[in-house]
């Protein structure tokens, strides 16, 4: 999936109808990008820091309901620059 604006791009979407508020997403963000509010099993996680997100995908790998989907931005999927580019010297 990629999205369309770059300046406000959430990385990381989470359902929240899917998402059963355990703590694996939290737990295993290298990042600690994704956090857990006072009322865990109320209140879905929260994507703190989208910009920081290194989109390593282990949160959506650890998700057990599928819950979490990470959304490259455009430039990341159809980077101006080719690594033919980069050889070349262009």
């Amino acid at each position: 999936m990629t999205a369309s604006s770059d300046r406000s791009h959430n990385p990381i979407i989470i359902d929240d109808e899917l998402c059963i508020r355990c703590p694996l997403c939290d737990i295993v963000c290298p990042g600690d990008i994704i956090i857990r509010g006072e009322r865990t099993k109320i209140d879905p996680p929260v994507v703190a820091y989208p910009a920081e997100c290194w989109y390593c995908g282990l949160c959506e790998q650890s998700c057990p309901t599928s819950a979490i989907t990470i959304v490259f931005p455009d430039r990341m999927i159809d980077p101006p620059l080719t690594f033919a580019d980069l050889v070349d010297g262009r």
